[in-house]
C-alpha cells in the first residue's frame, strides 16, 4: 500500500468532497480525483458515490476509514505534527467567520445522523447545528450558543399577510420546502411542528 494515497483519502472522506480535500492540501482537483482513483483500483473497491454536489462514502471507505484514520495518528505522533480542531458548521458561519489556526471548519453535512457518528467515532470535534432533537443523547455536550432572529419575506400585496403575520396564521398558509427527510428539517421547521401536534408543514 502506498502511504501517499492514505492522507488524500481521508481528507476526502471528511470533507466528503474532492474539491474542499485538494484545496486543504495544496494540489488540484483532478489530481486529487486521480489519486482516489488509483486507491480504488489497487483495492478493488469503490469508495465513494456522488449525491448531489457532494461524496457519499460507502461502507468499504468507512471500515478503511477507520484503520487510516490509526496510521495517519501514529503518523503524526512520530512527526509531532499538531491536530487540527474540526468543526462541523451552517455554510453561512464557515463563510463569515475569519481563519482561526489550528481549527478547520467544515459545512454541515445534510444528514442529523451523519454529524452525530462523526462525532461518536472522532472524525470531527465539535459541530454548530440548529437541528439536533430535544432528546439529547448523554454521551455528548450541548452548548447554547445564540438566539437567531428569523425573518419572513413575502411580496408586498401578499392576499393572506399585511403587515404582520402571528404563527397560528403562518402555520396556517400553504408551504413548500426541501426537506426530503426528518433527519434533514431544520431547527425552525421541528419547533413548528412541535407547537401545530406533529403536522406536517411540507406541501
Amino acid at each position: 500500500m502506498d502511504l501517499n494515497l492514505i492522507v488524500p483519502f481521508l481528507r476526502v472522506y471528511e470533507l466528503n468532497s474532492i474539491t474542499q480535500a485538494a484545496d486543504v492540501l495544496g494540489v488540484t482537483q483532478p489530481a486529487m480525483s486521480a489519486t482516489i482513483k488509483r486507491l480504488e483500483q489497487n483495492l478493488d473497491k469503490q469508495l465513494f458515490v456522488r449525491h448531489g454536489r457532494r461524496l457519499q462514502a460507502t461502507s468499504e471507505a468507512h471500515a478503511l476509514a477507520t484503520h487510516f484514520k490509526e496510521i495517519e495518528h501514529q503518523l503524526e505522533l512520530a512527526l509531532d505534527k499538531p491536530r487540527q480542531f474540526k468543526v462541523y458548521a451552517p455554510e453561512h458561519i464557515v463563510i463569515q467567520l475569519p481563519v482561526i489556526e489550528g481549527v478547520q471548519l467544515i459545512e454541515n453535512p445534510l444528514s442529523e445522523n451523519v454529524v452525530l457518528d462523526h462525532l461518536r467515532f472522532d472524525k470531527i470535534d465539535m459541530a454548530i447545528e440548529s437541528r439536533f432533537k430535544q432528546d439529547k443523547e448523554q454521551s455528548f455536550v450541548y452548548e447554547h450558543i445564540q438566539d437567531i432572529n428569523l425573518v419572513y419575506v413575502c411580496r408586498q400585496d401578499h392576499p393572506s399577510i399585511g403587515d404582520s403575520i402571528t404563527m397560528e396564521q403562518f402555520s396556517q398558509l400553504e408551504h413548500i420546502t426541501l426537506t426530503y427527510w426528518e433527519q434533514q428539517t431544520s431547527g425552525v421547521e421541528k419547533s413548528l411542528v412541535s407547537r401545530y401536534h406533529g403536522r406536517s408543514l411540507n406541501n
